[in-house]
């Protein structure tokens, strides 16, 4: 049992994985956003290649915890995934600010650009795994 992260963009989609016991999120890649089956055809080789049985995505809501226009993008991507992985637990964790945290944790590193959005994911990924306390 493995968990995968996805930090959901239009653009570009950030992929984390966790350690086999499910304490540590770690950075795994990069997805280009080019449409939802091309995305989720390169999740599916993720979750063969790295045994993953559930995926942790990041919902981005508001500051008041509403929905926001990237909220309604992500739903339709969290709703075409459970169409096409019904076998996969899908679980969602309130992301809010992980991108820019994720910056500003990557403040001192060139090409930050390339690893924001797995380093995102990583937040989102980890924030679900301490919250739930997997691996203890």
């Amino acid at each position: 049992m493995r968990f995968l992260g996805i930090d959901y963009g239009n653009k570009r989609i950030g992929i984390s994985v966790s350690d086999e016991s499910n304490s540590i999120a770690n950075p795994y890649t990069t997805i280009i956003n080019k449409d939802f089956k091309t995305v989720v055809s390169q999740i599916v080789k993720i979750i063969k290649d790295e045994d993953i049985t559930d995926i942790v995505i990041g919902i981005p809501l508001s500051f008041e915890f509403s929905n926001t226009e990237q909220t309604e993008l992500t739903q339709k991507f969290i709703n075409y995934l459970k169409t096409k992985l019904p076998e996969i637990n899908i679980h969602v964790e309130n992301e809010i600010l992980s991108t820019r945290e994720a910056e500003n944790k990557l403040d001192n590193i060139n090409n930050k650009k390339s690893i924001i959005d797995q380093t995102a994911s990583c937040l989102i990924l980890q924030g679900y795994i301490d919250k739930n306390q997997y691996g203890k």
